[in-house]
C-alpha cells in the first residue's frame, strides 16, 4: 500500500518485514491483554485515557508543589526557615489527620445520580488550581486598610492556604484512586 511504513521486526539481513498495520494489530492485542479486554467489566480506552490524563495532571501539580513550595517560601519570600519548617510540619500532621476523615466523608456520601467519586474530582479541581496560584503570590508589599502585611502574617497566610489546598487535594486524590 502506498504511504504505509514498513517496519523490520526481526534481526539479520533476511529479516521479516511487516507493515505497520500488522504491528498495530500486535500493539492492540497487547493493550487488550494488559487493559483487560477479556474481562467482564471492561473499561473503555477513552475513559482510561481521561483518567490517565487526570492522574498525570494531578501528580504533576503535586510534584511542583512538593519541589518548589518550600524553596520559594524560604528563598524567594524570605520566611524564617526554622519557623516555616515548624509550621509546615504541623501541616503534615494535619494531612495525616484529615486523610482518614476525608475518606469517610467520600465513602458515606453518594450524589443524586448515584456517583460516589466523580463529583469530588470535578468539584475540587478549580479551587485547587486557584489555591495553588494564591500560594505563590507575594503578599509582602500589600496594605489592607492602611496595615501593611508583615512577613510573619504572610507566612501564616501561606500556610493556611496550603492547609486548605491539602484538604481539598485529599478529596481529589482519594476520589481519583478510590
Amino acid at each position: 500500500m502506498a504511504g504505509e511504513l514498513k517496519v523490520k521486526t526481526s534481526g539479520g539481513i533476511g529479516g521479516v518485514v511487516r507493515t505497520t498495520s500488522a504491528f498495530k494489530g500486535k500493539v492492540n492485542r497487547f493493550l487488550d491483554k494488559i487493559m483487560g479486554k477479556d474481562c467482564d467489566n471492561e473499561i473503555p480506552r477513552k475513559e482510561l485515557l481521561k483518567y490517565g490524563i487526570g492522574i498525570f495532571g494531578q501528580n504533576n501539580s503535586c510534584n511542583i508543589m512538593g519541589s518548589w513550595f518550600n524553596y520559594i517560601c524560604i528563598f524567594v519570600f524570605g520566611f524564617n526557615p526554622l519557623i516555616f519548617s515548624i509550621l509546615f510540619s504541623i501541616t503534615r500532621v494535619w494531612d495525616a489527620i484529615n486523610d482518614p476523615i476525608v475518606g469517610v466523608i467520600i465513602e458515606n456520601r453518594v450524589s443524586k445520580d448515584g456517583e460516589k467519586l466523580r463529583p469530588w474530582m470535578s468539584r475540587t479541581a478549580i479551587p485547587i488550581g486557584i489555591l495553588a496560584v494564591l500560594m505563590f503570590i507575594s503578599y509582602g508589599d500589600i496594605s489592607f486598610y492602611g496595615v501593611t502585611v508583615t512577613q510573619n502574617v504572610h507566612m501564616v497566610f501561606v500556610i493556611i492556604l496550603y492547609m486548605v489546598y491539602d484538604f481539598l487535594y485529599s478529596f481529589q486524590d482519594i476520589a481519583q484512586w478510590g
